[in-house]
């Protein structure tokens, strides 16, 4: 089963666990920012009482991973036989699980067989959001974005409370005044909003969205889904 955060009518946010499905079909959905091919592969199930929700996985175009590519924090070797990209807010309490606990595990697994990268979907009815996607592009400028990541999820609880020059000091940032300035500066926001833009194209329903060599992950155990995945791509690159 996977738990992601989901965002209904109301605005209101809630964890949310998924069932499979079984069964095969194929749907075109188009945007203004990327087009999506989508191969729908869907398992049916048990219900589990929830409302009904799109779970199939979507094949993405060679030319719409291209772009998810393009931008992004990126850790892990470009030519890694599993590419991963990552959606997310750094205040919804499923990425601080996703990130937190089953990153680190897939990343300590497949070593330099794994690329990942981060891009930004703040939600909107989290206030620290942007604040914290702004921190983090700013460490990004000092070329501590991965570890600023890490701190603003393990203290979660902490955005808002803490400043974010603190957080940054605590993750080895070594400006921090440069930081605050960064944040202020309008132009910060451009690639968070153009993630933030990206990320409704797809069509995912909530945080954190994983797409894994061009393939959108809606359905499954993100743990167990992701490993078994990235082995058989490690698998036949060798």
């Amino acid at each position: 089963m996977r738990l992601f955060y989901r965002v209904d009518n109301s605005g209101r946010h809630s964890l949310v666990r998924s069932s499979t499905l079984d069964s095969l079909a194929t749907l075109i959905m188009a945007s203004c920012a990327i087009v999506v091919t989508i191969v729908v592969v869907s398992r049916r199930g048990a219900s589990d009482g929830l409302p009904s929700r799109n779970t199939a996985d979507v094949q993405l175009t060679p030319e719409s991973w291209a772009t998810l590519l393009s931008e992004g924090v990126q850790a892990g070797p470009s030519e890694a036989p599993a590419q991963l990209v990552v959606f997310a807010d750094f205040q919804c309490p499923a990425c601080r699980g996703f990130n937190g606990t089953v990153l680190p595990k897939l990343r300590a697994r497949f070593k330099d067989d794994l690329s990942v990268r981060y891009r930004h979907w703040p939600l909107g009815y989290h206030s620290e959001a942007v604040p914290a996607a702004l921190a983090s592009e700013c460490a990004k400028q000092q070329g501590r974005f991965w570890e600023f990541h890490d701190t603003l999820y393990s203290q979660q609880s902490a955005l808002g409370v803490k400043s974010y020059a603190q957080l940054a000091h605590e993750a080895g940032v070594p400006d921090t005044s440069l930081l605050n300035h960064c944040m202020q500066d309008p132009a910060t926001i451009d690639p968070i909003e153009r993630d933030r833009q990206l990320a409704e194209t797809l069509g995912s329903e909530g945080t954190p969205t994983i797409l894994l060599n061009g393939v959108l992950l809606r359905s499954g155990s993100l743990e167990g889904v992701l490993s078994d995945r990235i082995a058989e791509l490690v698998g036949a690159g060798t």
